[in-house]
């Protein structure tokens, strides 16, 4: 079997999404739009996703740990259960995004917009809220 390099474009990674494939770890997706697609249960770490816009996007159970989502659009995302321990969302929009159980244990969410989002259950244990916009979460 063949060692697959990560994808380095969103539709490299939908195509062989599409084809049952999840293991995209370190795919770099920097600025990639990804809006409203289905990507539950992949594996993303470590991956490069600066500036990428994945509002509305079903990231159920998706692995982030370590990932860089700096500046990222998660607005309105379902990431129920996912794994983003470690990872960097310094200045990312998570309005009403969906985090309930999530991980984000040790993540950078430094100047973050967590405006009405879904926090019900996750674990926050040493992640970073500094400026952080945190208004009707729960």
């Amino acid at each position: 079997m063949e060692d697959k390099q990560p994808p380095q474009c969103a539709k490299e990674l939908l195509d062989r999404y599409a084809n049952g494939e999840r293991d995209f770890r370190g795919a770099s997706l920097c600025g990639s739009n990804l809006k409203s697609e289905n990507l539950r249960e992949a594996d993303l770490r470590g991956a490069d996703l600066r500036d990428a816009v994945l509002d509305h996007a079903d990231l159920t159970k998706v692995r982030l740990e370590n990932a860089d989502l700096r500046k990222t659009h998660l607005g309105d995302s379902h990431l129920r259960e996912a794994f983003l321990r470690g990872a960097q969302l310094q200045e990312a929009h998570l309005v009403a995004a969906d985090l309930e159980e999530a991980d984000l244990a040790g993540a950078d969410l430094n100047k973050v917009d967590l405006t009405g989002a879904n926090l019900k259950g996750a674990n926050l244990l040493e992640a970073l809220l500094i400026n952080a916009r945190v208004q009707r979460a729960n």
